[in-house]
Parts: structure tokens; C-alpha cells; sequence
């Protein structure tokens, strides 16, 4: 049945000039249309933008060879002349004028042996206007040294896009709520002041669309420089602590999760995903004394409509020597220490701990402890959680509780103590009531400068 309706279409819109001509039918001709019309909502529609012509194409019932003698009438002239056979629409605005409206609708009518059938015109105009400014996350929420300098500035012009991406009239303007905190030049340019606090820059379209955009600016005593992640990697818990948590086949030691990253199904929940600088995707455990998680690829779920993502499982699966068809489960204890070592692959100095939750306010973590270590034998099969390798840096639980989404948050242990460690493990204190699993999106470590 679906088959037969662009045909119905088809046919409703040769009919529709015929049933237009029945009131004024003449020996001539028994129908007139034109080739460039489509049929939309009902009606035969012209499109065509405001800086180009449009020439039409008569055809007549029956056909014939001799020139059509055409006469053509539009409505508002104003708006839409016809010269021969080719239509011209004025344009709307140029310069720096507002461009309004998007589109225009005429009527023309085409007569010729008597028949006269309208077609309705609409016109586009060909000025694009900007209809939302988008940020990066860098710009919607800067944080700069006070007393400008190098670490005082930064550029808001680089992180901005625009939507339409070829919107017609780029430029923006800026403007600070306090330029005792921040200042910004028109080239967009946001420079310290002397004094901490916080500003809003706004950011407004000169095309006259009245698109706006807020930028917040944090300007501190000091200025947070993340750590490079290059080469870093992490092992969790299970592959070290046989007797604790530990997803089956004992080669997986996180719980494989599904996501969709730029429409792509991926297979998500490794440790590799807390140094990908994609906060869609997440280091993923089992929460202790959840009861059994049980993830068979052939279930409901990884199959039919996330059948990718059932055979990337089956796939990891296979890697750790496990039997698909026998699916996998975790059924961790009450009282098992779920933690993550980071292995920075050279001793680092920072102040402060870079943490990004999963996005689901309960599939994270609440609280933590944060252990450092110069030991390379920590990273390679030792089962303490604690102990003599370790150096507890924390001297009170890290709350990372105050944001449940995903967005970046930046604390700092012990009020901005530095330390200097290659390896750092992450030992999960608290979690919400709910939800069996927990994410980590980003991990990275930092230091005010």
C-alpha cells in the first residue's frame, strides 16, 4: 500500500490545473500547466529564491508545438514580475539591513486559450540569518588569572559557530556586565581585571535576527591548567582484586554499556574512556552489593534494534576467550572497594582533581579518596587498596557530588596542596541510593598556576 501513494500524489497534482480550468473551459486547450510546479500540502507550489529567476515551462491538453500566447499575473507585482516567460522576484534587503521575512507568498496566474490556472509562489530569501550562536564548553564557561597577561586572556571569537553554519552576516558584538572582572574587545578578546570575581559576556548577532549568546567568565587568583593525557592508561579493581567485584569471563573487569557517539553505535564502560576527551563516553563498574547484572548478547537489549551493539560485546567477549551464547554476569559484595589506578606514565604535579560523572545523576560517584604512588609495582599486580605503597592525599573525603551531570568539575585537595606522582588510584567512598552501575566520563588531574 505504501507503494501506491507517491503515485496518488502524482496523480492529484495532474488533476489539480484540470479541475482549476472546469469553470472556463475553452476549444483550445483542455488543460494548462507548468513543468516546474510540485504539489505540496494540497496546492501547486513555484520555489524559488529571491536572487535567481525561475523560466517556466507551459504544457497544454492536448499537446501542441505552436508557441503558447501567455499572459501572467501576480499578485504583487511589487514582489514578483514575469518578462516572456521567466519569473523575477525583487530582492528582499541588502546591505546592512534586517532581513525579514524569510519568505514571501505570491499567487501567479497563467491564462492561455482561455484557461487561467494560480499557482502559489513562494520566495526565499536567499539571506541567511543567524538563528542560534553556539559555544564550545571552553567558552561558555572561561576561567582567566586576574591581572590579564598570558593567563589572563583568552579568545571567545575562536570558540564560537554559528547556526545556519553559512549564515549570511557573521559578526557579533560584545559586551561585558563587569568590566571591573573582564573586559572583551570587539575582536572578541577577554582580558582579566585586577580583582576576582565573575562576568557575563554577551555575545549578539549583527544581522539584525537578534540571536544572543552568554559566555560566564571566572576570573581567579590563579588559572587551572589541566594535565596532557598523552599515553595515559588505568586498570580497575577487578583485574586486581580476585576476590572482589569481577564481571565474567574474569578478562573483563568493567561492565560493557551501550552508546550512541555521533549517531555511532559504540560499546562503552572500559577505562580507556576516561582519558578520550568524550564526555558521552564512560569508564563503567558495578556498584557493590547491587546483586546480579547479567548482560547476555543474545538477550533483549543487544539484540534487534541495538543488534551492533550486541555483536561488539560478542566480539569482546571472544577476546577474553568467553562463550557468547553463555552470557556474562556480576554479582559483587556488599562490602568490595571499587577503585581505578591511573598510570600517568611519568611522575606529574598537580593541585587539584579533573572529574567528569556519567550523565545520569545515579550512575555516579559521590565521594572518594584520592592515594598517590612513585611505585611501579601498584600498577602491576598489587591488591592493597591502601597500604605502605600508597600515600593517602586527601585529608578529608573529595565531595564530587555537587554536579550530577557530565560537565567538568575541578576540586582542589587539600585547599591547592601540590603533589608530585606518577600513580594515582581513585577509591569510590559513597554512591546515590539508586542504580546498579557507576561512570566516570573524564579523569585528569590538574594544577593552579
Amino acid at each position: 500500500m505504501k507503494k501506491i501513494i507517491p503515485y496518488i500524489y502524482a496523480s492529484v497534482a495532474a488533476v489539480l490545473p484540470l479541475l482549476s480550468a472546469c469553470d472556463d473551459k475553452a476549444d483550445e486547450f483542455g488543460a494548462l500547466t507548468i513543468k516546474e510546479a510540485t504539489y505540496s500540502n494540497n496546492r501547486m507550489v513555484l520555489n524559488l529564491q529571491d536572487n535567481e529567476t525561475l523560466p517556466l515551462t507551459l504544457f497544454t491538453m492536448p499537446q501542441t508545438k505552436d508557441p503558447i500566447n501567455a499572459t501572467f499575473v501576480t499578485r504583487h507585482p511589487d514582489w514578483l514580475t514575469v518578462e516572456g516567460n521567466v519569473l523575477t522576484p525583487t530582492l528582499f534587503s541588502g546591505g546592512e539591513t534586517i532581513y525579514d521575512p524569510e519568505t514571501r507568498t505570491d499567487t501567479l496566474t497563467v491564462s492561455a486559450g482561455g484557461l487561467s490556472v494560480n499557482y502559489v509562489v513562494i520566495i526565499t530569501n536567499h539571506i541567511k540569518r543567524v538563528k542560534d550562536i553556539n559555544l564550545t564548553a571552553a567558552g561558555a564557561n572561561i576561567q582567566i588569572k586576574k591581572g590579564g597577561g598570558e593567563k589572563g586572556t583568552f579568545n571567545l571569537a575562536s570558540t564560537i559557530s554559528f547556526n545556519p553554519a553559512d549564515a549570511y552576516n557573521q559578526t557579533v558584538t560584545y559586551e561585558s556586565s563587569d568590566e571591573s572582572i573582564a573586559t572583551v574587545s570587539e575582536d572578541g578578546i577577554v582580558t582579566s581585571g585586577d580583582v576576582e570575581g565573575t562576568a557575563v559576556i554577551t555575545i549578539t548577532a549583527q544581522d539584525g535576527s537578534g540571536a544572543t549568546r552568554t559566555a560566564n567568565v571566572t576570573v581567579l587568583g590563579y588559572q587551572p591548567v589541566d594535565l596532557t593525557r598523552n599515553g595515559w592508561t588505568a586498570v580497575s579493581a577487578a583485574a586486581l582484586e580476585p576476590s572482589g567485584f569481577n564481571y565474567l569471563p574474569a578478562g573483563i573487569s568493567w561492565v560493557p554499556d551501550k552508546v550512541s557517539v555521533n549517531g555511532v553505535p559504540t560499546l562503552v564502560g572500559s577505562p580507556a574512556d576516561l582519558f578520550d576527551g568524550n564526555n558521552l563516553t564512560y569508564f563503567c563498574m558495578e556498584k557493590p552489593g547491587r546483586g546480579e547484572y547479567t548482560c547476555d548478547a543474545s538477550a533483549s537489549g543487544w539484540s534487534g534494534a541495538n543488534q551492533a551493539y550486541g555483536d561488539q560485546l560478542n566480539d569482546l567477549i571472544r577476546s577474553v576467550g568467553g562463550d557468547p551464547a553463555a552470557g556474562t554476569s556480576a554479582n559483587p559484595d556488599g562490602d568490595v572497594v571499587n577503585y581505578f589506578i591511573v598510570d600517568m606514565k611519568s611522575a606529574q604535579t598537580f593541585t587539584y582533581l579533573m572529574w567528569c560523572h556519567r550523565n545520569a545523576a545515579n550512575n555516579r560517584i559521590l565521594t572518594l579518596d584520592l592515594y598517590g604512588s612513585n611505585d611501579d609495582s601498584v600498577y602491576t599486580g598489587a591488591t592493597s587498596v591502601t597500604g605502605s605503597k600508597w600515600t593517602k592525599l586527601n585529608s578529608k573525603p573529595i565531595d564530587v557530588s555537587e554536579v550530577s551531570t557530565n560537565a567538568e568539575q575541578r576540586i582542589d585537595i587539600n585547599e591547592g596542596e601540590e603533589f608530585t606522582y606518577r600513580y594515582v588510584k581513585v577509591v569510590a567512598l559513597t554512591y546515590p541510593s539508586s542504580g546498579m552501575t557507576f561512570g566516570v566520563a573524564e579523569f585528569n588531574l590538574g594544577i593552579n598556576r
